[in-house]
């Protein structure tokens, strides 16, 4: 279990950091701008902070009855510590605590490692879009999936 992590809200200053784990994490990362809107609107936006370092983060979009998880990122050195597992629980529980029926993801059809931390969490896939990921060259089919929230 990790010790004396912290999961806060992002705040702007966290952006540098943000950005250096997005691209070291990413085939094509999301543009800083897309951050920017993130913070702006009524996404919920969340960092795990350990020993004064940005670990992980999440950007979330509650919607009608589903919280959306929009990007969810370990930075390469911390991966298989448990981060994005307290990141989910927290989605998990904010979105109980509102009323939402369930988590929706997509990943990429490729990145076979975090659909095996997402199925050990619990989500399972519902469906695929096909094309969805731009690659360097050509598209990959995105991998969507679903968490039930239990009352």
């Amino acid at each position: 279990m990790l010790a004396k992590t912290h999961i806060r809200e992002i705040d702007w200053h966290d952006l540098p950091a943000i950005m250096s784990i997005e691209q070291a994490s990413h085939i094509l990362a999301w543009p800083q701008d897309h951050f920017h809107s993130a913070l702006r609107s009524n996404n919920v936006c969340w960092c795990i902070e350990q020993a004064g370092k940005l670990r992980a983060y999440c950007i979330l979009l509650p919607a009608v009855d589903n919280l959306e998880i929009l990007n969810i990122t370990v930075a390469p050195d911390d991966r298989r510590q448990g981060y994005a597992r307290q990141l989910l629980n927290a989605a998990s529980q904010y979105a109980r605590a509102h009323g939402l029926q369930q988590l929706l993801l997509e990943v990429r059809q490729s990145n076979h490692i975090a659909q095996l931390t997402y199925q050990q969490f619990g989500f399972i896939e519902i469906s695929r879009r096909h094309n969805y990921y731009p690659l360097t060259v050509g598209r990959e089919d995105a991998v969507v999936m679903a968490y039930p929230i239990t009352p």
